[in-house]
């Protein structure tokens, strides 16, 4: 925000945090099918489990197979270059079951590789979850500032011009084509002293920046790269210091 003193500060939208979402025992134990389970009028439900099985004595614990299921996932990869030069795998699925995914640990897999543990809440039947699979490091990204672009402004009068502009490379190093958003943030002035002008995205923006915060959906194709980019100016009084550029 801006202070009224000697010092201005130009203001971001609050940093958008990747939430790398749950996993752990728990998606492993139930990616496991049931002869039947019935929710009873209190809202429990009871699963019962084929064929017999000992149960040790002396209070040690035992896993048995309850279930075994498929849910198809929607899979998207995101970025934020902002906070983290860093991909990842993102998978969004619904349980399709007639009963509900107690809350627990998961282990995650894609394909055969293992992406780690993980929580994942309760989740009721027809519920929709979205589940972080990890960082892919076959996607590589790198956010750069424009060498010949920041700090070329001058002194016009009472008023200072400055440019500023970030580019963002993102290769796919992996098989195949992917979609990938790509996050991004610009300053936004509550100072009618400071003006931020001459913006430009690339490729262009589908819808308007929200408090700064804005995306890019880009697709690129296996062993492909693609960039993005912003520029934009501010202008302010030479006599006032702005920060938080």
């Amino acid at each position: 925000m801006f202070s009224r003193a000697k010092m201005a500060e130009v203001a971001y939208a609050d940093d958008e945090e990747l939430d790398y979402a749950s996993g752990g025992d728990g998606m492993a134990n139930q990616m496991i099918a049931v002869e039947g389970a019935a929710v009873t009028g209190s809202g429990t439900v009871e699963f019962v489990i084929p064929g017999r099985t000992t149960v040790p004595e002396d209070y040690s614990q035992k896993k048995l197979t309850v279930n075994v299921f498929d849910l198809s996932a929607e899979e998207s990869y995101i970025t934020v270059p902002k906070l983290e030069e860093r991909a990842y795998l993102n998978a969004k699925f619904t349980n399709t079951t007639d009963f509900p995914m107690l809350s627990g640990n998961a282990d995650i897999f894609q394909g055969s590789t293992y992406m780690g543990r993980r929580s994942i809440p309760h989740i009721a039947a027809g519920q929709e979850l979205e589940l972080s699979m990890g960082m892919i490091e076959a996607i590589k990204v790198e956010r750069k500032t424009m060498e010949d672009f920041v700090d070329k402004g001058g002194i016009f009068g009472n008023k200072r011009k400055l440019n500023y502009g970030w580019i963002t490379t993102i290769t796919n190093n992996t098989p195949r084509e992917i979609e990938i958003v790509v996050k991004e943030q610009m300053p936004v002035s509550r100072n009618s002293q400071i003006e931020i002008d001459d913006i430009e995205f690339s490729p262009e923006l589908k819808s308007e920046p929200k408090q700064g915060i804005f995306d890019w959906r880009l697709k690129i194709p296996a062993s492909g790269k693609t960039e993005t980019s912003i520029r934009f100016t501010v202008e302010h009084p030479k006599d006032l210091d702005v920060m938080g550029l």
